[in-house]
Formats: C-alpha cells, structure tokens, sequence
C-alpha cells in the first residue's frame, strides 16, 4: 500500500510526516519563518518566499524518493498574505504540486482531530507563527472554534518590549473570551520546545514527548528562564531547539502559560498528534 506524506506550511515552521493516526511519528521540520515581516506590511518577503518553497520542494523529494502520495497545505502566513499567489507559484514551480491553504476554522479543526479526535472533552490550543487558535469540544463534534492573528512570529514583531508583550497577550485572551473548563492538550512547535527545555531533553523521541504534561507553574518558570537568555544562549544550552525557534520562544511559552490559566486549568498535555494527522483524516472522510 502506498504511504501518505503530508507537508504543513507553517508560518514558521515547514514539516514533513508520515501521518499514522493514533500512532505519534518523527516529523521532519525545516525552521523557514515565513511570516518574517508580514505583521508590518502584510506580504510575504522574497527572501522568506525562496527559503520555505524550497524547503517544501526538498520535503516533496524526498517523499517521492520513499514512493509516498503528497499532499500539502498551508496555514495562516500564506492565507493572510497580499501577495499569496507569488509564493503558491514559487512552491508549484519549485515542487511540482500544488498547495491547499485552509480557513481559519478548517486549520482549527484539523488540530482538534488530529490530537484529540474522539475525546470525551478537550480544549486544543495550537500557537503557530502568524496565528493562535484555540477548538473546544466533545469526541469529534465542536463546540468552539476561534482563530486570532496572534502567532509567535507576529509576536515577535509587534512587541519590542516585555510590557508591549504582556499587554498584547491581554487582548488575545480577550479575544477568545470565556471557554470551557476542558482539559487541555497543546499542538505545535511552542509547547514540544517548552517541553524540551523544562525537561532538558538532548534527543526528541515523539513517543516519548507524546502526551508528557506541563504544569502552570512549569510553564511560567520556563517562560521567565527563556527571557533571561539570548536566542544565541538558548540554542547553546538546547541544542533541539533551531535558531529561528529561539527567537520567538519566550513569547510563545508566555502566552501558551497565559492561554493554559485562562482556561482555569493548572496542566496541559503536549501531543505529538497534530494538524498533519487530523489533515489526513479529513481527508479520508471525503
């Protein structure tokens, strides 16, 4: 049978998996920061363009060297962007395939199935590059589903202080009002790389990672440790975590320990299971 490889277009991150659903796999990642820029003029940049369709068509080759059907899709960067058509024809002319970019509430979704898909409740927080979202619900039936333009890179972009972060991070929580006080489960690349910093960890073993919980208090001391320290500091000290990564790290883990408080939980469990599974089992229910 011919396996399924399934490429994510994040916003600042470029992954590759094998999704298996309900079985947790190494995701190949490629850290190109796509949304660089885009909060303040609202385009994709040429530079950020080039390196991430070419990290998707390196992704598509080696796919193709394993025999697998591709699939893609993109996320909040390329369905914000003005000039979105420039980067789905650099992707098409460097790969050869062409990109399905979802809605706000399909990303949302696809997350909620992906990691916790037949739940008897969940909250699914996901914080991307360019976007948040937040899904609620029971076994795979939403109850809520919210969306905000408040990812780690845009974060990064609009905030130049510690105060200006904290104060945008208010309107977010703002946003997304009151939610059901469901258990939490966090997707994505913000809450693996607090896991791998509060843990220590020097090898990322996503059976391992899959279903690890964080505390509340854990999150905020890691959050307070990452500000402390230069992204040049953080990657000397955690190696798993990329350069790209360690620059918006901090705020990512501050507003992922601020959504965890706001949902009036003290814990939140890490999945592995994400977008890239819950993409494929939607699209075999087609």
């Amino acid at each position: 049978m011919k396996s399924i490889a399934v490429i994510d277009i994040g916003s600042n991150s470029v992954r590759l998996g094998y999704p298996q659903p309900g079985k947790p796999t190494l995701k190949q990642l490629n850290t190109t920061q796509l949304a660089e820029g885009l909060n303040a003029s609202g385009r994709l940049s040429p530079l950020a363009i080039d390196r991430t369709a070419r990290a998707v068509a390196d992704f598509c080759r080696a796919a193709e060297k394993d025999g697998a059907e591709i699939h893609i899709f993109a996320t909040e960067a390329v369905r914000a962007a003005a000039n979105r058509e420039d980067f789905l024809r650099k992707t098409y002319e460097l790969s050869g395939y062409t990109v399905e970019v979802l809605s706000p509430e399909k990303e949302a979704l696809c997350g909620f199935i992906g990691a916790a898909g037949g739940a008897e409740s969940a909250t699914v927080i996901d914080i991307g590059g360019a976007s948040v979202e937040i899904t609620c619900g029971r076994g795979d039936k939403t109850e809520y589903i919210k969306s905000l333009p408040a990812g780690v890179v845009r974060l990064k972009e609009s905030c130049p202080d510690r105060r200006s972060l904290d104060k945008k991070i208010d309107g977010v929580i703002s946003e997304f009002g009151a939610l059901p006080a469901y258990p939490v489960t966090a997707i994505g690349g913000t809450a693996s790389s607090a896991l791998v910093v509060e843990r220590g960890l020097k090898v990322f073993d996503p059976l391992t990672v899959h279903n690890s919980v964080l505390t509340l208090g854990e999150l905020e001391q890691t959050a307070e440790l990452l500000f402390a320290l230069t992204p040049l500091r953080i990657t000397a000290l955690y190696p798993l975590i990329a350069p790209r990564r360690a620059e918006v790290l901090a705020a990512g883990v501050l507003l992922l320990s601020r959504l965890l408080r706001h949902t009036g939980r003290t814990e939140l469990v890490v999945s592995e299971l994400d977008n890239i599974e819950g993409y494929l089992l939607m699209k075999q229910k087609v």
